[in-house]
């Protein structure tokens, strides 16, 4: 089966290269919406909560061992590694002033004492802070941009079975699930789900936004991790002014800010997203090359371009018309042409023209797709009695009196198919005595 893939977020104070299930329960997460891995479908969210968990759980390495941010040693080298040029023992007395942390923490005096003497062994001049700072190093956390499964192949954790997808209603009757064992289940559920053809489960998470339990690491794939700190560029101008990246790599470019990348000259943007193409989403204005070559390289990150050009709409949806749903302003153009590609396209398309009308209404499936516009204009309306379906009549909310005539004349059954509420007394009258 051929999915279509959405755009996801995860952040973590860990660093790794690949989503791994074995480690489940290993990190911060609480397993409380089922057995998976957490995506946040909200970039703002992941990126919150990786400050967060970087602040709440980073760890300081100092001489080759690891110190986790809130132990005793963890908190003296956090004083030390943000505090810019005070005495060691002022960081010592801040600690040592909050009695209920000191009655909270065993032995704290001992260990302070333990890290101070490691500390005093590190440099000849072992109170100042900054010939300190030199042996510390913080491991930082990391913001994941991934591609899942769209969203159609998730459990709703807030609908009931009627209202579930239809493929989720056909995975679960194909597996003898009960709709009421999927909210929050245990693993034996959550495999025969994921055996059925069920991707995870999607949930509102109150402030988190909308989230989604994947339970399986074969269907997410990592398309950027954004790191908290800056690199050194490798070259610069002979005026110094730009930072030239040259042969940049992959864990480079994950370095680098959103600040500096938007100071880069075009043909090195270009470069970066050619490698990697999440970072389009921190160019602010990125021109046509930079999303062409983009797109070119990960179609769907154009979601993340703000008034993408034509030429990019079009490239774009030839491949994935289903991303017209995440185009500001679409042209005609890539209207019609995301309408061609699927016809279920016109239902994303608010107020489509006469042309963008009349181009579903031929395609292959115009008969279900009527239903989407809300207006149709009267020549589409009558292109679908004359090259459609009549009988299709039922899906325009409010046909004309020039075509219910119509199709009364072509079937005076048809009248039958017209809704009450708009049936005219002239298309009326004829179906009753032509009958």
């Amino acid at each position: 089966m051929i999915l279509d893939e959405i755009t996801a977020y995860h952040g973590s104070p860990i660093d790794f290269d690949k989503f791994d299930i074995t480690f489940l329960g290993t990190g911060e997460g609480h397993q409380s919406h089922g057995l998976g891995l957490y995506f946040a479908l909200d970039r703002k969210i992941s990126k919150e909560r990786y400050s967060t968990l970087h602040n709440k759980l980073g760890n300081y390495i100092f001489l080759g061992k690891t110190y986790s941010l809130d132990s005793v040693e963890g908190m003296i080298l956090d004083l030390i590694y943000r505090k810019k040029n005070p005495k060691i023992k002022s960081a010592f007395k801040q600690l040592l002033s909050d009695k209920e942390w000191v009655k909270s923490h065993p032995n704290v005096v001992e260990r302070i004492k333990k890290i101070i003497s490691k500390i005093k062994g590190t440099t000849e001049d072992s109170y100042k802070i900054e010939k300190i700072k030199e042996k510390i190093k913080l491991k930082k956390g990391q913001l994941y941009t991934v591609e899942i499964p769209d969203t159609d192949y998730y459990f709703r954790e807030d609908k009931s079975y009627n209202d579930q997808p239809r493929t989720i209603q056909y995975f679960l009757k194909k597996a003898g699930i009960k709709a009421s064992d999927c909210n929050r289940p245990n693993k034996e559920i959550s495999e025969k789900m994921y055996s059925a053809g069920i991707k995870g489960i999607l949930y509102h998470g109150g402030t988190d936004g909308w989230c989604v339990v994947l339970f399986s690491d074969k269907d997410v794939k990592i398309l950027n991790k954004e790191y908290d700190y800056k690199i050194e560029p490798v070259g610069t101008e002979s005026n110094n002014s730009l930072k030239l990246y040259k042969d940049i790599e992959l864990n480079e470019i994950s370095k680098i800010t959103a600040e500096e990348l938007n100071d880069l000259p075009e043909k090195i943007q270009i470069k970066i997203v050619k490698k990697r193409p999440g970072k389009i989403s921190d160019i602010r204005n990125p021109s046509e090359k930079v999303q062409m070559a983009a797109v070119k390289k990960h179609p769907q990150v154009i979601r993340f371009i703000h008034n993408p050009s034509e030429e990019v709409q079009l490239r774009v949806l030839s491949i994935h018309p289903t991303e017209l749903r995440y185009i500001d302003n679409p042209t005609e153009k890539a209207q019609i042409l995301a309408v061609k590609q699927w016809g279920g396209a016109i239902q994303l398309i608010d107020n489509p023209s006469e042309e963008v009308q009349m181009t579903a209404v031929k395609h292959k499936y115009a008969p279900e797709l009527i239903k989407y516009i809300d207006n149709p204009t009267e020549k589409v309306q009558m292109e679908i009695l004359d090259s459609v379906d009549p009988t299709a009549i039922r899906y325009i909310k409010k046909p004309t009196a020039k075509v219910q005539l119509a199709a009364v004349k072509m079937n005076p059954k048809l009248v039958d198919y017209i809704n009450s509420k708009y049936l005219t007394k002239t298309a009326k009258n004829y179906a009753i005595t032509h009958k």
